[in-house]
């Protein structure tokens, strides 16, 4: 009777031996998993900062370039456009605008309009 008694007691304790090995195995994966998440992360928000800090903005004034909001020969709450310039830059050389795009938004017909204008890809400059 105490040879019945003793198998399902040690069954039970390879079992739980088992159920803890798998436990601490799973956890050991999950702190693996997010620890490479989090070095991840930290890599991508330096090098998005680094990048942000490379930048170079221009400060102007609308008066120097010229602009007079005071009248306006037309204006139109409804449909606004914008220029979107592409510059190229290679290391040592001046940057130059390689794409020009117009983007009009129609608020008034619900359309939204791109005109691209064509710029050569390579034109020598002397100066």
């Amino acid at each position: 009777m105490s040879t019945n008694s003793t198998k399902p007691s040690n069954t039970n304790r390879k079992r739980e031996k088992r159920n803890k090995r798998k436990k601490k195995k799973a956890n050991k994966i999950i702190l693996i998993i997010i620890t490479l998440l989090v070095l991840f992360i930290t890599i991508a928000v330096t090098y998005g900062l680094s990048t942000l800090g490379k930048l170079n903005t221009v400060d102007f004034n609308n008066k120097d370039l010229g602009i007079d909001k005071s009248n306006p020969k037309s204006s139109s709450d409804k449909i606004k456009n914008v220029v979107l310039f592409g510059i190229d830059q290679s290391e040592g050389d001046v940057g130059r605008s390689d794409a020009i795009i117009i983007a009009t938004v129609d608020s008034k017909h619900k359309k939204l309009k791109l005109t691209s204008l064509s710029r050569d890809s390579y034109v020598n400059i002397d100066g």
